[in-house]
Protein backbone atom coordinates (compact mmCIF):
# COMPACT_ATOMS: atom_id res chain seq x y z
CA UNK A 1 0.00 0.00 0.00
CA UNK A 2 1.23 4.00 -0.75
CA UNK A 3 2.55 5.30 2.69
CA UNK A 4 0.47 7.85 4.39
CA UNK A 5 0.81 11.44 3.38
CA UNK A 6 2.92 13.97 6.01
CA UNK A 7 1.05 15.54 8.59
CA UNK A 8 0.62 19.03 6.16
CA UNK A 9 -1.25 17.08 3.42
CA UNK A 10 -3.57 15.10 5.97
CA UNK A 11 -4.26 18.31 8.10
CA UNK A 12 -5.72 19.71 4.63
CA UNK A 13 -7.28 16.98 3.16
CA UNK A 14 -9.36 16.90 6.73
CA UNK A 15 -10.16 20.56 5.93
CA UNK A 16 -11.66 20.00 2.93
CA UNK A 17 -8.83 20.21 0.22
CA UNK A 18 -8.71 18.35 -2.87
CA UNK A 19 -5.88 15.36 -3.21
CA UNK A 20 -2.81 17.33 -4.22
CA UNK A 21 -0.07 15.44 -2.80
CA UNK A 22 0.56 12.12 -4.24
CA UNK A 23 3.84 9.57 -2.87
CA UNK A 24 7.58 9.50 -4.51
CA UNK A 25 7.04 6.28 -5.33
CA UNK A 26 3.49 7.52 -7.56
CA UNK A 27 5.75 10.53 -9.12
CA UNK A 28 8.42 7.97 -10.06
CA UNK A 29 6.13 5.70 -12.02
CA UNK A 30 4.43 8.67 -13.51
CA UNK A 31 7.80 10.08 -15.10
CA UNK A 32 8.75 6.30 -16.23
CA UNK A 33 5.71 5.94 -18.04
CA UNK A 34 5.67 10.06 -19.74
CA UNK A 35 9.74 8.70 -20.65
CA UNK A 36 8.66 5.18 -22.21
CA UNK A 37 5.91 6.95 -24.23
CA UNK A 38 8.52 9.51 -25.08
CA UNK A 39 11.02 7.62 -26.99
CA UNK A 40 8.33 5.59 -28.01
CA UNK A 41 7.02 8.89 -30.29
CA UNK A 42 10.03 9.49 -32.15
CA UNK A 43 9.92 5.69 -32.91
CA UNK A 44 12.93 4.43 -30.74
CA UNK A 45 12.69 1.02 -28.37
CA UNK A 46 12.60 1.22 -24.41
CA UNK A 47 16.21 -0.12 -24.16
CA UNK A 48 18.79 0.67 -20.73
CA UNK A 49 20.77 3.35 -23.22
CA UNK A 50 17.50 5.23 -24.21
CA UNK A 51 15.85 8.04 -22.30
CA UNK A 52 13.96 10.87 -22.46
CA UNK A 53 17.21 12.93 -23.43
CA UNK A 54 17.69 10.60 -26.30
CA UNK A 55 14.44 11.61 -27.41
CA UNK A 56 14.48 15.09 -26.94
CA UNK A 57 17.49 15.07 -29.24
CA UNK A 58 16.62 13.46 -31.97
CA UNK A 59 13.56 15.93 -32.13
CA UNK A 60 15.28 18.86 -30.75
CA UNK A 61 15.43 22.08 -32.08
CA UNK A 62 11.72 21.72 -33.19
CA UNK A 63 10.51 19.34 -30.39
CA UNK A 64 6.59 19.07 -31.51
CA UNK A 65 5.70 15.61 -29.84
CA UNK A 66 3.45 16.63 -26.57
CA UNK A 67 4.68 13.22 -24.72
CA UNK A 68 8.06 15.03 -24.59
CA UNK A 69 6.74 18.07 -22.82
CA UNK A 70 5.18 18.78 -19.40
CA UNK A 71 1.98 20.74 -19.01
CA UNK A 72 3.33 23.82 -19.03
CA UNK A 73 6.73 24.90 -20.77
CA UNK A 74 8.63 27.59 -20.52
CA UNK A 75 10.48 29.23 -23.53
CA UNK A 76 12.99 31.86 -23.70
CA UNK A 77 14.09 33.52 -27.02
CA UNK A 78 15.97 36.75 -27.60
CA UNK A 79 12.93 38.49 -29.47
CA UNK A 80 9.61 39.69 -27.71
CA UNK A 81 6.79 37.54 -29.65
CA UNK A 82 3.77 36.92 -27.77
CA UNK A 83 4.20 33.22 -28.21
CA UNK A 84 0.65 31.66 -27.64
CA UNK A 85 -1.01 34.92 -27.05
CA UNK A 86 1.20 34.95 -23.78
CA UNK A 87 2.74 38.43 -22.89
CA UNK A 88 6.40 37.58 -22.63
CA UNK A 89 8.92 38.79 -19.71
CA UNK A 90 11.58 40.65 -20.56
CA UNK A 91 15.48 40.93 -19.47
CA UNK A 92 17.33 43.60 -20.97
CA UNK A 93 20.69 44.25 -20.73
CA UNK A 94 23.16 46.36 -22.53
CA UNK A 95 24.44 43.53 -24.31
CA UNK A 96 21.12 42.16 -24.87
CA UNK A 97 17.77 41.30 -24.16
CA UNK A 98 15.75 37.55 -23.83
CA UNK A 99 11.85 37.64 -23.55
CA UNK A 100 10.12 34.64 -21.71
CA UNK A 101 6.92 33.00 -22.41
CA UNK A 102 4.97 30.18 -20.10
CA UNK A 103 3.18 28.24 -22.72
CA UNK A 104 0.40 25.54 -22.29
CA UNK A 105 2.23 22.15 -24.64
CA UNK A 106 -0.37 22.36 -26.80
CA UNK A 107 0.12 26.32 -27.68
CA UNK A 108 4.06 25.30 -27.28
CA UNK A 109 3.65 22.71 -30.19
CA UNK A 110 1.78 25.11 -32.33
CA UNK A 111 4.42 27.82 -31.72
CA UNK A 112 7.53 25.57 -32.62
CA UNK A 113 5.77 23.88 -35.60
CA UNK A 114 5.00 27.60 -37.38
CA UNK A 115 8.51 28.43 -36.48
CA UNK A 116 9.79 25.27 -38.26
CA UNK A 117 7.59 25.84 -41.51
CA UNK A 118 8.96 29.30 -41.61
CA UNK A 119 12.53 28.57 -41.18
CA UNK A 120 14.51 28.23 -44.07
CA UNK A 121 17.80 25.72 -44.25
CA UNK A 122 18.05 24.96 -40.39
CA UNK A 123 20.63 22.02 -40.16
CA UNK A 124 21.53 20.90 -36.58
CA UNK A 125 24.86 21.23 -36.08
CA UNK A 126 25.88 18.75 -32.80
CA UNK A 127 24.14 17.70 -29.86
CA UNK A 128 25.25 16.77 -26.28
CA UNK A 129 24.31 16.49 -22.52
CA UNK A 130 25.95 17.72 -19.96
CA UNK A 131 23.96 16.03 -17.72
CA UNK A 132 21.02 14.02 -17.53
CA UNK A 133 18.58 16.51 -17.75
CA UNK A 134 20.01 19.39 -20.06
CA UNK A 135 20.25 18.62 -23.83
CA UNK A 136 21.82 20.91 -25.99
CA UNK A 137 21.95 21.29 -29.80
CA UNK A 138 23.79 23.77 -31.86
CA UNK A 139 22.33 24.21 -35.18
CA UNK A 140 22.92 26.70 -38.33
CA UNK A 141 20.35 28.65 -40.56
CA UNK A 142 20.75 31.28 -43.27
CA UNK A 143 18.56 34.60 -43.62
CA UNK A 144 19.78 35.87 -46.89
CA UNK A 145 23.50 35.99 -47.14
CA UNK A 146 23.59 35.96 -43.13
CA UNK A 147 24.62 32.68 -41.51
CA UNK A 148 22.57 32.26 -37.77
CA UNK A 149 24.30 30.05 -35.65
CA UNK A 150 22.18 28.66 -32.57
CA UNK A 151 21.91 27.08 -29.67
CA UNK A 152 18.48 25.55 -28.24
CA UNK A 153 18.87 24.13 -24.50
CA UNK A 154 16.21 21.64 -22.93
CA UNK A 155 15.80 21.34 -19.36
CA UNK A 156 14.12 18.26 -18.54
CA UNK A 157 12.15 17.13 -15.17
CA UNK A 158 10.68 13.88 -14.25
CA UNK A 159 11.61 12.74 -17.94
CA UNK A 160 9.84 15.66 -19.74
CA UNK A 161 11.06 19.39 -20.99
CA UNK A 162 9.88 21.83 -18.92
CA UNK A 163 11.97 24.84 -20.03
CA UNK A 164 13.53 25.50 -24.00
CA UNK A 165 15.75 28.27 -24.20
CA UNK A 166 16.62 29.62 -28.35
CA UNK A 167 19.80 31.67 -28.25
CA UNK A 168 21.69 32.67 -31.62
CA UNK A 169 24.11 34.86 -33.27
CA UNK A 170 23.90 36.45 -36.56
CA UNK A 171 27.44 35.98 -38.54
CA UNK A 172 27.85 38.43 -41.49
CA UNK A 173 29.61 37.42 -45.21
CA UNK A 174 32.82 38.62 -45.75
CA UNK A 175 32.09 40.71 -48.73
CA UNK A 176 28.79 42.45 -46.88
CA UNK A 177 28.38 46.11 -48.08
CA UNK A 178 27.40 46.80 -44.42
CA UNK A 179 31.03 45.48 -43.11
CA UNK A 180 30.86 44.47 -38.95
CA UNK A 181 27.34 45.46 -39.07
CA UNK A 182 24.18 42.95 -39.58
CA UNK A 183 22.27 44.03 -42.70
CA UNK A 184 18.98 45.48 -41.51
CA UNK A 185 17.30 43.45 -44.05
CA UNK A 186 18.97 40.20 -43.01
CA UNK A 187 17.86 40.37 -39.35
CA UNK A 188 14.49 41.83 -40.64
CA UNK A 189 13.82 38.23 -42.53
CA UNK A 190 15.17 36.32 -39.45
CA UNK A 191 13.15 37.72 -36.99
CA UNK A 192 9.87 37.17 -39.07
CA UNK A 193 11.00 33.48 -39.79
CA UNK A 194 10.77 33.37 -35.68
CA UNK A 195 7.44 34.91 -35.87
CA UNK A 196 4.48 32.10 -34.60
CA UNK A 197 1.26 34.55 -35.93
CA UNK A 198 -0.01 35.07 -32.28
CA UNK A 199 -0.61 38.84 -30.93
CA UNK A 200 -1.61 42.19 -33.23
CA UNK A 201 0.34 42.57 -36.53
CA UNK A 202 1.56 46.23 -35.80
CA UNK A 203 2.83 44.56 -32.28
CA UNK A 204 4.50 41.74 -34.71
CA UNK A 205 6.19 44.02 -36.88
CA UNK A 206 7.16 46.48 -33.29
CA UNK A 207 9.08 43.23 -32.11
CA UNK A 208 10.84 42.10 -35.03
CA UNK A 209 12.09 45.86 -36.01
CA UNK A 210 13.27 45.82 -32.59
CA UNK A 211 15.14 43.41 -32.55
CA UNK A 212 16.40 43.93 -36.33
CA UNK A 213 17.52 47.68 -35.66
CA UNK A 214 19.57 46.13 -32.53
CA UNK A 215 21.09 43.23 -34.68
CA UNK A 216 22.33 46.14 -37.51
CA UNK A 217 23.37 48.65 -35.09
CA UNK A 218 24.88 47.15 -32.18
CA UNK A 219 28.29 46.96 -33.72
CA UNK A 220 27.92 50.27 -35.30
CA UNK A 221 31.67 51.77 -35.10
CA UNK A 222 29.36 55.16 -35.34
CA UNK A 223 27.79 54.40 -31.53
CA UNK A 224 31.66 53.21 -30.24
CA UNK A 225 29.71 50.50 -28.18
CA UNK A 226 27.97 51.71 -26.24
CA UNK A 227 24.47 51.41 -27.78
CA UNK A 228 22.05 50.40 -24.91
CA UNK A 229 19.44 47.48 -26.21
CA UNK A 230 16.56 49.67 -24.04
CA UNK A 231 17.22 52.99 -25.42
CA UNK A 232 17.43 51.82 -28.99
CA UNK A 233 13.97 50.29 -28.14
CA UNK A 234 12.34 53.22 -26.95
CA UNK A 235 13.49 55.13 -30.38
CA UNK A 236 12.72 51.84 -32.39
CA UNK A 237 9.30 52.35 -30.81
CA UNK A 238 8.97 56.16 -32.06
CA UNK A 239 10.40 56.30 -34.95
CA UNK A 240 7.31 52.90 -35.61
CA UNK A 241 4.73 55.47 -34.19
CA UNK A 242 5.95 58.12 -36.28
CA UNK A 243 6.11 56.15 -39.57
CA UNK A 244 2.43 54.64 -38.50
CA UNK A 245 1.15 58.32 -37.60
CA UNK A 246 2.40 59.60 -41.67
CA UNK A 247 0.95 56.63 -43.17
CA UNK A 248 -2.11 57.23 -41.58
CA UNK A 249 -2.24 60.69 -42.49
CA UNK A 250 -1.48 59.85 -46.11
CA UNK A 251 -4.36 56.99 -46.35
CA UNK A 252 -6.65 60.01 -45.30
CA UNK A 253 -5.20 62.39 -47.38
CA UNK A 254 -5.49 59.94 -50.70
CA UNK A 255 -8.99 59.07 -49.68
CA UNK A 256 -10.22 62.98 -49.60
CA UNK A 257 -8.26 63.83 -52.91
CA UNK A 258 -10.04 60.46 -54.62
CA UNK A 259 -13.78 61.68 -53.44
CA UNK A 260 -13.11 65.28 -54.33
CA UNK A 261 -12.24 63.83 -57.58
CA UNK A 262 -14.90 61.81 -57.86
CA UNK A 263 -17.39 64.51 -56.94
CA UNK A 264 -15.68 66.90 -59.71
CA UNK A 265 -16.14 64.18 -61.99
CA UNK A 266 -19.89 64.02 -61.56
CA UNK A 267 -20.29 67.60 -61.20
CA UNK A 268 -18.53 68.06 -64.56
CA UNK A 269 -20.66 65.26 -66.45
CA UNK A 270 -23.67 66.69 -65.03
CA UNK A 271 -23.14 69.87 -66.59
CA UNK A 272 -23.14 68.52 -70.14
Amino acid sequence: PPPPPPPRARAALAHGAPQLWEPRSTRARRGERLRAAAVGAVGGEMTDSTSASDAVIEAAPFVCTPELLSERVQYKSPISFEYGGVKPLSDTTQTGATYTCMLKAEDYVAVMKSIKAEVQGLKPARTFRPDVETCIVRWQAMAGDTRIEGKSEYKLKEGVVVKHTDEWELIVAENSPTGRAVPFLDALAWARSRDAGAGGAFDRTISAVRYSAWEALKDSEDFGGQLLREELDLVTDQIMIAFAGLALSFSILIAVTARLALQYALYTTSLF
